[in-house]
């Protein structure tokens, strides 16, 4: 299971995040990401009634390599792992979390912002890392990281726009998570047309 998910980002290059407190934008987020050619999609927790949300995309979209993200808790990976997630991710070193995602056999990303997080998140299984906030950190973090520990396999997130993309991938990240900045409709926009191929643009650029 790790092994496909490093093979999913490793070909995607940006994993779509959604986090909204609208359900129904997330539900059309989730289209528009599908359509632009994401295969795999991370909603969050922070989302109103997002355990029915993903059964229904578990069920429309059953070739969607689908995660939930701002995972904090036991509770919420067991009922995040029934309802169809098939990885999950944290923004902190979550050891109840991974104990829970390692005894499903399901693939977790757990966050770090330190060597020493990144570290104890890989001791615990966590085969990809979550870089946050990436924002605070910047492009040389993972350069630098990487040295020491160049098997380190990061997806750095938080604050990170689609022109960054390129400036991390170069400097070692897997694949990099994006999310408001995909959201947004540019000025006069009244449907997720320009972010589809927004997105479908980045998408072919480092595929």
């Amino acid at each position: 299971m790790d092994e496909e998910l490093v093979s999913v980002l490793s070909r995607q290059k940006v994993l779509p995040i959604i986090r909204t407190d609208n359900v129904q934008r997330a539900r059309e987020l989730v289209s528009a990401y599908f359509v632009a050619g994401a295969r795999a999609i991370e909603l969050t927790t922070t989302i109103p009634d997002v355990w029915g949300l993903l059964e229904e995309v578990r069920d429309t979209h059953p070739d969607l390599f689908l995660g939930l993200g701002t995972v904090r808790t036991k509770e919420q990976a067991e009922r995040a792992m029934a309802r169809g997630a098939r990885f999950l991710v944290t923004y902190f070193v979550a050891d109840e979390v991974a104990a829970a995602a390692r005894d499903s056999g399901v693939p977790f990303v757990l966050g770090a912002l330190t060597p020493t997080e990144v570290e104890r998140a890989m001791a615990l299984g966590s085969t990809v890392v979550k870089i946050f906030p990436a924002s605070a950190v910047g492009p040389a973090f993972i350069r630098e990281l990487r040295g020491p520990r160049p098997e380190v396999q990061c997806v750095p997130t938080g604050g990170i726009r689609p022109e960054d993309v390129g400036a991390w991938l170069q400097a070692g990240a897997l694949a990099v998570g994006i999310g408001s900045a995909l959201a947004r409709r540019e000025p006069g926009e009244a449907d997720d047309a320009g972010i589809t191929e927004r997105l479908r643009a980045l998408l072919k650029r480092w595929h």
